[in-house]
């Protein structure tokens, strides 16, 4: 038998065969290099990520945290309290809708609370003994017996301011002289905290200038007269019970309640001309 001479494409398949035989060869040491590279890369990424969760952990407890102080500082106003969260009284329920945020004259301080909650479970405890409590950082908690609000026209004597501290203009005659009378001389943000005991609004008085014209013209020898631009003009023969003001806070409103009592009506002017 004669030898088969190697012809062209037996030529090509030795090419294809060499070429299998090097792709082979060729993946067989890459895929182990590139496992072991996926290995690596995957191990440093996971101890990378665990890094970053340890951190963002600690960033989410510091950042909750801090959220909650800042919650507690802003949940609260300036008067120490949030009103909607003043405890209830079963015993003798407070009166309802109603949050005694401007002065009450004649109520007293009472020692060792520090808290509008903790002032408002102990007037509850105490009965009868007290209708009336307040509270602010700067005066702490205060109590006392009923008042009256605003313009109610029964009840007793002392009543307090329907509305939260405001800035008035306002002076002593009496104490100041005739230069109180004079607009060359008067010092009308003498007295910027509100007053007690000036009587009802002066009608048709417009402007401090006018209310402290009229006090001065008045037959009745005012000795003092205070105005707001919201409320008008008030004087009378003195007042009392000034609201200090060398501390802004004493312009930020109270928080409180009184227990409602059934004999009374809540309703009317305080007092009539």
């Amino acid at each position: 038998m004669h030898a088969r001479c190697p012809s062209k494409d037996d030529d090509a398949n030795n090419v294809i065969s060499q070429d299998d035989a090097n792709k082979k060869l060729h993946r067989k040491r890459t895929i182990p290099y590139s496992k072991g590279t996926v290995a690596i890369v995957t191990t440093v990424t996971l101890i990378a990520l665990g890094f970053l969760l340890l951190f963002r952990k600690e960033d989410r407890q510091e950042y909750a945290s801090s959220a909650s102080q800042f919650q507690k500082a802003t949940s609260s106003s300036s008067n120490g309290a949030s009103s909607d969260s003043i405890p209830s009284c079963e015993e003798s329920p407070w009166k309802p809708d109603e949050d005694l945020v401007g002065a009450c004259p004649g109520i007293q301080k009472v020692d060792g609370i520090s808290t509008a909650n903790e002032c408002a479970k102990s007037c509850c405890a105490k009965g009868d003994d007290c209708i009336t409590w307040q509270f602010r950082l700067d005066k702490g908690c205060l109590q006392g017996k009923d008042v009256r609000i605003g313009m109610e026209k029964d009840g007793p004597s002392a009543y307090c301011s329907d509305h939260p501290p405001l800035r008035w203009k306002g002076q002593f005659i009496s104490k100041d002289g005739e230069g109180a009378c004079s607009l060359q001389t008067w010092k009308p943000n003498s007295q910027p905290g509100q007053c007690f005991g000036l009587g009802d609004v002066r009608k048709g008085i417009g402007s401090a200038e006018d209310c402290m014209k009229s006090c001065c013209s008045s037959s009745d020898k005012c000795g003092a007269w205070q105005f707001h631009s919201s409320l008008g003009c008030f004087y009378g023969k003195s007042m009392f019970s000034c609201q200090a003001s060398d501390d802004p806070i004493v312009f930020e409103p109270f928080v409180g309640r009184r227990k409602y009592q059934n004999h009374r009506t809540y309703s009317g002017p305080a007092r009539s001309e």
